[in-house]
């Protein structure tokens, strides 16, 4: 979480807790550098005590969110390409299976045959929001490249350089679901 989220989480919890117990004592309440004055009706000490429970619950959402997703993750997915085989100079995209859910994308170069010294491809993650900007790094055999990208239909774009021979490839890409 950000400094300003944290910021911004503390300040609803604190109004939220404060709404809470001026609802409770029935107003004419200073506290937290927030200050009620007496509430005339029983109305409006329910209305501002589910205020400040709404603003507790807000002020705790992505803590909920989080362990959430900690306790039920998203299935994984591994996905396999290969063997193919790569002229010099050669690029080929392989869509992902559709994302549900944005989450972190690891490539795998598997093998490389002929194999090293030397042969290395360029390996492109794409989102589906942002095509144009891809995270890419030059890999070997057994390297791996990890990004974060949000749902949709994203893709791994596989480069072999020009000094490159002819080269035969497998890689995995595992995601979220």
């Amino acid at each position: 979480m950000s400094a300003e989220a944290a910021t911004l989480s503390n300040t609803l919890l604190g109004l939220g807790l404060f709404c809470m117990v001026a609802a409770i004592v029935g107003g004419g309440l200073r506290s937290f550098g927030f200050e009620l004055g007496p509430l005339a009706s029983v109305r409006r000490q329910v209305a501002l005590f589910i205020f400040g429970t709404i603003l507790v619950a807000f002020s705790a959402e992505e803590t909920i969110i989080r362990t959430w997703r900690a306790m039920f993750p998203y299935p994984e997915i591994v996905e396999k390409f290969g063997p193919l085989t790569l002229e010099p100079g050669q690029i080929q995209s392989f869509p992902l299976r559709r994302m549900k859910h944005g989450g972190l994308v690891s490539a795998t170069i598997e093998s490389i045959q002929p194999g090293p010294p030397g042969n290395e491809l360029r390996v492109y993650l794409c989102s589906s929001l942002k095509p144009g900007e891809c995270k890419n790094e030059q890999l070997g055999m057994g390297r791996s490249i990890s990004d974060t990208l949000p749902p949709g239909d994203n893709v791994v774009n596989i480069f072999s350089f020009a000094i490159n021979p002819p080269v035969t490839v497998s890689f995995s890409v595992e995601h979220t679901e």
